[in-house]
């Protein structure tokens, strides 16, 4: 049959009596035959979206016309809020539709998923980050699962600077999770007792944070650092020929300094217990 000696549209005769017509599964649409067939064969057809009734999915589904592939992300959109009749590719999501926790998408397969180089933390995505975008993102410590070194490494996340004094201690010790500063350092060790009294760093440190003492040969002992606060007239030991104790017999504030009756050291005249104490404010 010559097509072109035919009159009229194409439906006069591809109307399911006279000729073949559209089938049960046929997509809705009001358009004629000829706008997506030619009358050389009903398939290829070029296919005009702008004439479809109806939603995508009904013919997007998986029957009619290619649908949802198993690696789809879970919604309950439509695909025109996401997809355009021009392609599939790009989609614009939105993520308010999207049914599911971030991580079922955001798994490297569907979506991209936690970096390489990711901090390490049980948390899901939008803990930290929006749907707008990943950064800025507003971090919780509280999810983390790790030591603050684990990220604070200078990769990660901001590490010590250059400046900062060597130390095996986690950051936690002394810094808060809300901010680096103030710092709550208190030394560990038994060469520096703990003093009730705040002690600004660099009363005892110099610029390269190392510790130059007093008297070196006096520590651990208070002395070691408080040789020069020492007043050997107020540390009487014998009252009659008069003695005082030296900085060598005191050099540890915290022992008795008694007042004999004499050179013997053998009678003490006058008790005098533990007079300096660290827990005190000052001498």
């Amino acid at each position: 049959m010559d097509h072109n000696e035919v009159r009229g549209r194409c439906n006069t005769c591809h109307n399911g009596n006279i000729a073949t017509a559209k089938t049960g599964n046929h997509i809705p649409t009001s358009s004629n035959c000829d706008v997506c067939h030619t009358t050389t064969g009903w398939l290829p057809a070029t296919f005009d979206h702008s004439t479809i009734t109806g939603g995508c999915s009904s013919c997007h589904n998986g029957s009619q016309a290619t649908g949802k592939s198993n690696g789809h992300i879970s919604s309950t959109m439509v695909c025109e809020d996401c997809h355009n009749i021009q392609g599939w590719q790009p989609a614009v999501v939105d993520h308010t539709q999207v049914t599911g926790t971030c991580n079922t998408c955001h798994n490297c397969n569907k979506a991209p998923g936690k970096p390489a180089g990711h901090i390490t933390t049980t948390a899901e995505c939008d803990v930290c980050h929006n749907s707008q975008a990943w950064l800025p993102a507003t971090f919780d410590h509280s999810t983390v699962n790790t030591g603050c070194n684990g990220c604070h490494n200078g990769s990660k996340a901001t590490g010590r600077p250059n400046g900062h004094f060597n130390t095996n201690i986690e950051c936690a010790e002394c810094h808060m999770t809300t901010g680096w500063q103030p710092v709550n350092y208190r030394h560990m060790s038994g060469n520096y007792p703990v003093h009730s009294k705040e002690i600004a760093c660099r009363k005892c440190h110099n610029i390269s944070l190392s510790v130059s003492s007093v008297r070196p040969d006096l520590e651990p002992a208070c002395g070691g650092c408080h040789a020069n606060d020492y007043k050997q007239d107020s540390h009487k030991k014998v009252d009659t020929p008069k003695l005082t104790y030296t900085i060598n017999d005191l050099s540890d504030c915290t022992i008795s300094c008694h007042i004999f009756t004499d050179n013997t050291f053998s009678v003490i005249k006058e008790r005098r217990d533990a007079k300096h104490v660290v827990s005190d404010g000052g001498f």
